[in-house]
């Protein structure tokens, strides 16, 4: 069980410098409510739920029948049923309505906008983010009997007549309210039989000697009930009790209204997020594609290098080994024959612009050279080159031209070969 804090707020909450505050633990243990500052209140709520408690003063119970189930249909039209009996206009009230019962009696909490701002300006201020804001009247304690719960404290008398059902009523006209909401309640099924009368704080004046002469009630009286605040957070029942945190005020589409600015960004942000995930994908693909063309060409180069070969299992290791045998081929130093002659021509070949080498064969003493070059002139120039550079022998076998391109085939010896 989370721990849960309750504050409870009243008419002088907005001028006075601290609150009066409930910490129940996780365990349901519960101390005596204190008077806490408001500069502290983030700190003493941290991690908790949080529960404020407003006076029924400051809004409405009412109750009005509907000719429907349907919550969403509901809400819309109780503004415009009770709209005589309010004094404000509509669109400057919030209303939050319980289930309808089985006679489609819908009871209806009606607080001003106003009101509820100023509230949630109050505790934001002071950092605190409430999970229900609920009346006083609504967490008077309830009975199974039929009975009507009255509490007394200062001038102002709550009189809760059932779940989310009461009025409140200062001290010198209790008895006229009382009298004619009794007698409202003539012949009902609900009719109460009993008065349970509780007195906060020490007050030595007679709050109510009798109940009404015409009524056959029941009274039960606690007197000096020194903390209202745990009074009231032990008669709360949260599954039951209406909280004003509901339509615009409730936790969901306040947080609806702080992401809406920034689903533009959201959205964006989740497009690149694909787009990058597609280019990462391609990249992928790619990079595989180019990884299985250079084993290819890896592949090719090791069967021109060594004509003999069939199979390829490993090309590098393969490689070295047919560089082995051809070190050893035409004489004790045929291997360093080859090296030498091939460091000779490198620089004519790597300065020859156009030129693709194709495959190269060393046999003998012979260095068999495949290559595709721009031009005719190209491949004169190279022979020439390699002549006077690298001091060998140069013969071209056959050069032909293909795809405005000239393929010939060199073969270079030593001098003395």
């Amino acid at each position: 069980m989370q721990p849960t804090f309750y504050i409870r707020l009243t008419n002088e909450s907005s001028t006075s410098t601290t609150v009066s505050t409930l910490h129940v633990t996780e365990e349901g243990a519960q101390a005596r409510s204190t008077e806490t500052p408001f500069s502290d209140l983030a700190a003493a709520a941290s991690g908790c739920r949080i529960i404020v408690i407003v006076p029924a003063t400051e809004l409405l119970l009412m109750s009005t029948t509907v000719p429907s189930r349907n919550r969403q249909k509901i809400l819309s039209a109780v503004p415009y049923i009770l709209e005589e009996q309010l004094a404000s206009d509509v669109e400057q009230l919030h209303f939050v309505i319980d289930t309808p019962d089985a006679a489609g009696q819908v009871t209806t909490l009606v607080v001003e906008h106003q009101k509820m701002k100023s509230w949630l300006n109050l505790l934001r201020m002071h950092g605190v983010e409430p999970h229900a804001i609920v009346a006083d009247l609504c967490c008077l304690p309830q009975s199974d009997m039929a009975q009507w719960t009255l509490l007394l404290e200062g001038d102002t008398v709550l009189v809760s007549t059932g779940i989310n059902q009461g009025f409140a009523v200062d001290r010198d006209n209790l008895l006229l309210i009382l009298r004619s909401a009794l007698q409202a309640q003539e012949g009902a099924a609900d009719r109460p039989q009993q008065l349970r009368l509780i007195t906060a704080g020490s007050d030595d004046e007679e709050p109510l000697i009798e109940a009404p002469g015409e009524f056959d009630l029941v009274i039960s009286r606690e007197d000096g009930i020194e903390d209202t605040l745990l009074l009231l957070a032990q008669g709360l029942d949260e599954k039951r009790t209406l909280n004003l945190l509901q339509g615009q005020y409730s936790r969901r589409d306040q947080m609806g209204k702080l992401l809406r600015p920034w689903r533009a960004t959201a959205v964006m942000l989740a497009l690149l997020m694909l787009l990058s995930g597609g280019t990462t994908v391609a990249d992928y693909f790619r990079l595989n594609d180019e990884k299985a063309a250079l084993k290819g060409h890896i592949e090719q180069t090791y069967l021109a290098t060594c004509p003999g070969a069939k199979r390829i299992v490993n090309p590098e290791a393969q490689m070295k080994q047919c560089l082995k045998k051809l070190r050893g081929g035409g004489g004790g130093n045929g291997g360093d024959e080859l090296l030498v002659m091939l460091s000779s021509v490198g620089d004519a070949l790597k300065a020859t612009a156009g030129l693709q080498l194709q495959r190269l064969s060393y046999r003998n003493g012979q260095l068999d050279i495949a290559l595709a070059i721009s031009d005719i002139q190209g491949l004169d120039k190279l022979k020439q080159r390699i002549i006077r550079d690298a001091a060998l022998q140069v013969e071209i076998l056959s050069a032909t031209s293909r795809n405005s391109r000239i393929e010939a085939r060199l073969q270079l010896k030593g001098k003395g070969a």
